[in-house]
């Protein structure tokens, strides 16, 4: 899993975050935030 920095909430810059450090993982835990995940819906 990877880790991403603090982002403040309210714009797109966590969006631009998660996705600047997602790698190849399905899921990113964003410091002070928590895990964000990504994938197919079924």
């Amino acid at each position: 899993m990877s880790v991403g920095p603090y982002v403040a909430v309210g714009s797109e810059a966590i969006g631009k975050a998660i996705v600047e450090n997602i790698c190849s993982s399905t899921a990113i835990l964003m410091k002070h935030h928590g895990v964000f995940t990504v994938g197919v819906t079924p």
